[in-house]
């Protein structure tokens, strides 16, 4: 449980139905199984004893009493494993008789969850859970729907149990086991397998997971059941807080296994406004050995990017939130017309093609947009074309304005050398043609549209007072990996040749501030040799927002999710910049134009992320020292 992992399985192993001792051995196979893979959690399905099937034959005693001894040899096989095991079995207590999930651990059986919900099938034999002490082996145990079990070593780590595949109905256990604390839910059931089944059980466990903010494990019983009325088709479902994790197929006899992450589903509920949890009712203690987890989940290197099925709708909606976002501020404030600086770099590209659909959604001319495009020293020949055929391409209006005289007159009147290339000299050009947008933007009655994007914000990669500054900003919670793949989905459905070509130059055109002067009109600055890869920058960004992780936490995941593409050191080399540069820029943030937050993390000091400008980084880069050796 290191850094929050703890790894879980979810099997429906081959069974007999009534045949208890067929069934425990088949449950000892896969314990062993699970304890070679390092799993501590294992979840089996409803029943696992001795079978779901079985009708009016649980109400036997014969079958009640083999079930109990099953358990208790079930127990006793456990004794010191580092595991915790759920088994299945028909439990009579309180003159009636239950359905029951039992957990079990190293130190014996902890209690049991009963079933809360009965078809009228399964009310012939059982009643309905309630809360109540069964005493077995002239022990007495806790049975009740609001159990919660709970790790000493790891508080974090509590767990609740449903007994029974049914999701719907007023009243959802979940929903008070998570209220009391379960981090973890697991559910045992059994279905008959239907056209359709196995999407509704990954969806319902995975909206599970992401309306209480917790890991959700379900096992169900599988083919080994009887097949008089239905056939089961064993599904298997580990989420966490609304991510898929690992699901099985339907008759798939594989175990699905992945680990859970506790630290982040605890960071989660700290933020969730109204998640307070009540003290549970009923709560058992078990212990586990804090051990480290090898990690089998897998994590994308592009977290802010959308995928699957979703991709396009995901991105139509960022572009949309964009544009209605800048529709609304120019019918707010009167103004028909935007200005702003083209670069021919992606920021720009993004922003040009934003007020491109905003005034095609407010029914005015492409012309009222107005792209500039500022020569100066750096600027290549490549970009600066690129800028100005973009602009026109779209149908928008086009000026060039050449800064180098005003920039050198500015020298001049400092007293500044043009051949000391330091920040006052590159800054300078930034702040100029900041200065011309937005005196022009006076001019013309037209509102000065910012480019900058979240990753720029992040690291303070932005003149104070230059392109630091706007009326309002369109990409300010997008970051560069975002806008890229953004730009390269329009520029796929682009029907026009010249313009499509044009955005794939783009698209192809390393990202660089062009403010220094290169060798035969190349460009000599090159982003990402200065500050660092943006990939990195975006991924550690997005888990510091998203879930708090720390230095240590991020590089462990950073190590699996960039595995093939960046060694170690490189890995820590920027995240030590970044978290460098995060800190110390955040004055720029503090006072950040107006933008709309179209991806859930935004930096906006109104809201987005509070932090005061004079935060220091030392306990932070510490960690990162520690880390480096």
């Amino acid at each position: 449980m290191v850094d929050g992992f703890i790894k879980i399985m979810a099997v429906s192993p081959d069974l007999h139905v009534g045949d208890t001792l067929f069934n425990l051995e088949k449950i000892k196979e896969e314990i062993l199984k699970a304890e070679e893979k390092g799993v501590k959690i294992l979840v089996f399905p409803e029943l696992s004893l001795t079978g779901a099937t079985l009708g009016d034959l649980f109400l036997q005693p014969t079958l009640q009493k083999e079930a109990v001894n099953a358990l208790l040899s079930l127990e006793s096989f456990m004794e010191k494993r580092d595991m915790l095991v759920t088994a299945g079995l028909p439990l009579r207590a309180g003159g009636a008789l239950y359905d029951v999930t039992a957990l079990i651990s190293g130190e014996g059986i902890h209690g049991f969850s009963p079933k809360m919900i009965l078809n009228p099938k399964e009310s012939r034999v059982f009643s309905p859970g309630t809360d109540l002490v069964a005493e077995i082996d002239k022990r007495e145990f806790i049975v009740s729907p609001d159990l919660i079990y709970r790790c000493r070593e790891k508080t974090e780590l509590s767990i609740g149990i449903i007994t029974g595949s049914s999701m719907t109905g007023p009243g959802s256990v979940e929903d008070d086991l998570a209220a009391t604390g379960a981090t973890l839910l697991i559910r045992c059931g059994y279905h008959g397998e239907k056209a359709g089944y196995g999407k509704y059980i990954e969806d319902a466990v995975k909206a599970g997971s992401d309306r209480l903010k917790a890991a959700y494990v379900y096992s169900e019983a599988g083919p080994g059941e009887s097949t008089t009325d239905n056939v089961f088709g064993g599904h298997k479902v580990i989420c966490e807080c609304g991510v898929m994790l690992a699901a099985g197929d339907s008759f798939n006899k594989a175990e699905v296994l992945s680990e859970i992450d506790l630290e982040l589903i605890e960071n989660l509920r700290i933020k969730e406004i109204g998640f307070i949890n009540s003290p549970p009712m009923d709560m058992e203690e078990f212990s586990l050995n804090i051990t480290d987890t090898s990690i089998t989940r897998t994590y994308d290197h592009l977290p802010f990017v959308p995928k699957g099925e979703e991709e396009e709708r995901d991105l139509r909606t960022i572009f949309d939130v964009q544009a209605y976002g800048l529709k609304k501020r120019l019918e707010h404030t009167g103004i028909k017309k935007v200005i702003l600086g083209i670069s021919g770099g992606l920021d720009s590209t993004m922003a040009v093609l934003v007020c491109a659909r905003t005034m095609d959604l407010m029914g005015l001319p492409r012309e009222n947009i107005i792209g500039i495009t500022m020569p100066c020293f750096g600027t290549t020949d490549r970009t600066k074309n690129n800028a100005e055929e973009l602009v026109k391409a779209l149908g928008a209006s086009f000026r060039e304005i050449d800064i180098k005289d005003s920039v050198l007159s500015h020298f001049k009147d400092m007293g500044h050398d043009p051949e000391d290339r330091n920040v006052t000299y590159e800054n300078a050009q930034a702040r100029e043609r900041t200065q011309v947008l937005m005196d022009l933007g006076n001019d013309l009655n037209a509102l000065v549209v910012g480019t900058g994007d979240l990753s720029e914000h992040a690291l303070g990669w932005a003149t104070y007072n230059g392109d630091h500054m706007s009326s309002y900003g369109v990409n300010d919670s997008l970051p560069k990996t975002l806008i890229r793949r953004l730009t390269s989905f329009i520029a796929d459905r682009e029907k026009d040749d010249n313009l499509k070509n044009i955005l794939k130059d783009i698209l192809a055109t390393p990202v660089s501030p062009e403010l220094l002067p290169g060798k035969e009109g190349n460009i000599t600055q090159k982003t990402e040799d200065i500050v660092g890869p943006y990939e990195l920058h975006d991924f550690f960004l997005y888990y510091i927002y998203r879930y708090d992780f720390g230095p240590g936490k991020i590089y462990r995941i950073a190590r699996e999710a960039f595995r093939d593409i960046y060694d170690d050191q490189t890995i820590l080399t920027w995240m030590k910049t970044f978290y460098k540069r995060f800190f110390s820029q955040q004055f720029k943030r503090s006072c950040a134009p107006d933008s709309p937050d179209a991806t859930g993390i935004s930096l906006s000091p109104r809201g987005g992320w509070d932090m005061p400008s004079d935060a220091c980084s030392t306990l932070w880069q510490k960690e990162i020292e520690s880390i480096m050796g």
